[in-house]
């Protein structure tokens, strides 16, 4: 055999024989099981069809002349079916070997031709080139999905910036006209100097996560690592998010088994967990319960988990969580205001610290779970 058939970059990709000459049949079938094919047969167009839409199979060998629909007809249903258009095409015709036949076959929308007769190696580099092409097809569909996907997240994240950032501002401008009336003097000018300090600081927060997010994903943060114990981090983290935390009604329960230390930025660590303790007290309906718990995992990881009772993660969302531009529920998230990029900058952060960062649910509904693993200094 031609050397550069030895090795079948293909194994078990299923092909559909059709031909309605048992001989034929045949020889093409025994040629791509030599190769690694797996080959399922059928004798008429009408067979075929039903074939190619139940097994779907990655290339059909399709002889030109069957006894009730021509090769030319099938390949046009299949190219015109979503279902099946992707299925690559492969003509085969002892009888139409005319140009102008070849010419009519990729008109059909087939996406190559072979005249009988034809060579072992002839065949299996053709099926070869149609299953590569098919792949190339495959992974361009898939990233023109992702662009959109990811385009589409962006817009959305764009709108919640613009809301987000807007929403301070009808409250300052009103707090600005109370203070030219009142002339800065009296409850009322002292309240709405109270209201819009902390639109504020609403704002600047909004700024550093932008900042932050930025930083981070251009490698721009410096990390001012020193051995500390983890539950200073945690404590700080804990200070951090109190305040969102008892305003949601949430109970928030520490545990922490012993003392464990890391090389860490006290302060970018801290970061960390407070985004996955604001992230639970965010999509968790009010009064819910919220868990913290550090302990030793192994001989050489700390493990930090944050639990929570709230709405929990479809199966499809658990992998993207962390990606920037997206939200479990969007309508949870603004009530509380936020970009929802918090996810995000924690797992940079984390990885930044040599650690890693997974999330776990059992669905929607059945709560959350994130855990960071940092490793012991």
């Amino acid at each position: 055999m031609n050397a550069l058939l030895e090795t079948a970059p293909h194994p078990g990709a299923l092909v559909l024989n059709v031909n309605d000459h048992e001989g034929a049949r045949y020889m093409i079938s025994r040629m791509l099981e030599r190769d690694g094919y797996t080959v399922v047969e059928a004798i008429t167009g009408g067979d075929a069809l039903e074939k190619a839409r139940k097994l779907a199979p990655q290339l059909v060998v399709l002889d030109i002349k069957l006894p009730d629909v021509s090769g030319m007809e099938v390949c046009r249903q299949l190219k015109s079916d979503t279902a099946t258009q992707s299925i690559k095409v492969l003509h085969t015709s002892a009888v139409f070997i005319a140009p102008e036949a070849k010419v009519q076959s990729l008109n059909s929308g087939a996406d190559g031709y072979l005249s009988h007769p034809f060579e072992h190696e002839e065949l299996i580099a053709t099926v070869r080139s149609l299953l590569r092409l098919q792949e190339a097809e495959k992974k361009l569909r898939d990233t023109a999905f992702e662009l959109q996907e990811a385009n589409r997240r962006k817009n959305e994240f764009l709108a919640t910036l613009a809301h987000e950032l807007r929403n301070p501002l009808a409250p300052i401008l009103n707090g600005l006209e109370i203070m030219k009336v009142t002339r800065g003097e009296g409850a009322a000018a002292a309240s709405a100097r109270d209201m819009m300090e902390r639109q504020v600081r609403q704002m600047v927060r909004l700024i550093d996560d932008l900042m932050d997010l930025g930083r981070v994903s251009r490698g721009k943060i410096e990390l001012r690592k020193q051995r500390m114990d983890i539950a200073v981090a945690v404590r700080s983290a804990v200070e951090i998010s109190r305040p969102l935390i008892d305003r949601q009604g949430h109970a928030l329960n520490v545990q922490i088994d012993e003392p464990l230390f890391v090389m860490a930025d006290l302060t970018r660590l801290s970061q960390v967990f407070a985004n996955l303790l604001n992230n639970a007290a965010k999509y968790t309906p009010r009064g819910g319960q919220i868990s913290l718990r550090v302990q030793r995992d192994g001989q050489d990881e700390a493990q930090v988990s944050v639990r929570d009772n709230g709405i929990g993660i479809p199966e499809a969302m658990l992998g993207q969580v962390f990606d920037i531009f997206t939200q479990v529920d969007h309508s949870l998230e603004k009530t509380q205001g936020g970009l929802g990029i918090g996810l995000s900058i924690a797992r940079q952060l984390a990885e930044l610290h040599g650690g890693r960062i997974e999330a776990r649910s059992e669905g929607a509904g059945r709560g959350s779970e994130f855990n960071v693993w940092l490793p012991l200094a």
